[in-house]
């Protein structure tokens, strides 16, 4: 894992926790405690930590991972042509539902000019996207508004979800493995998600290939619940053929 895809990881943990410790972290990444200790002096340095004794707390009045403030993503790149290539399988006339994350915001900004298209999400961000395309009609999720984040979670988000039936599901994840299914760091955005996609005809994942072959702490689906898999050029030709052997139509961009 390169020393970038680590801290992210880290960031992710401690939006769940708001606590982490240097030697669990250490033994989670096997890596050196000096090694945990200098990711956390540079994110501490981004603002989206505070360092303690033995460890990092989120920072009181700091940036958070869910919002666009959180800091340069180093996928950027690679979200935005996994955007542009699920936009493609998207027609005039679908119901979708855009789950939150920063790789489906990417697609929401592609989907700018579309027409007789309707958009369920979780996510403010995406909502106001979309707003500026008056051929779509969005719909949000309502919920609970997660701490320091402009994405909507919890019972009342689940329960909205559950009353719709849409043709295209379009979801990320933070973990991807043919063993394991999807996987997400945060229990409450995993169960968004499972909603989103027991109310699908089709599901598409959308991720860049750091996510790929981790398992994170809530479970979402497993693989055989995935129609498509939109990610860019990292991944190996082994593995498209392995998730092609699994059912899942691999679109590499």
């Amino acid at each position: 894992m390169l020393g970038s895809e680590r801290r992210l990881e880290i960031v992710r943990l401690l939006e769940e926790k708001k606590a982490v410790k240097v030697s669990d972290l250490s033994q989670m990444f096997s890596v050196s405690e000096a090694t945990i200790r200098r990711d956390l002096g540079k994110l501490a340095q981004q603002g989206l930590l505070q360092k303690t004794y033995g460890g990092a707390i989120i920072r009181e009045g700091g940036r958070s991972w869910g919002t666009l403030e959180a800091g340069p993503d180093p996928f950027l790149e690679e979200k935005r042509r996994i955007g542009k290539a699920t936009v493609e399988l998207i027609e005039n006339g679908d119901t979708i539902c855009l789950q939150a994350g920063s790789t489906t915001l990417q697609v929401a900004r592609c989907l700018t000019g579309r027409n007789s298209l309707t958009v369920l999400t979780n996510d403010i961000d995406i909502a106001h996207e979309l707003s500026k395309s008056p051929g779509i009609r969005v719909n949000l999720s309502g919920g609970i508004l997660r701490e320091g984040t402009r994405i909507l979670v919890g019972p009342l988000a689940e329960q909205a979800i559950s009353q719709f039936h849409v043709d295209k599901a379009i979801l990320g994840v933070s973990a991807i493995s043919l063993t394991e299914g999807l996987t997400n760091v945060d229990l409450l955005d995993a169960q968004i998600k499972t909603a989103m996609i027991k109310g699908a005809d089709e599901v598409i994942v959308v991720a860049d290939h750091s996510k790929l072959g981790k398992a994170h702490f809530a479970k979402v689906a497993p693989i055989a619940a995935i129609h498509k898999l939109v990610m860019d050029d990292g991944i190996s030709p082994e593995d498209v053929e392995a998730f092609e052997a699994k059912g899942v139509e691999v679109i590499v961009c």
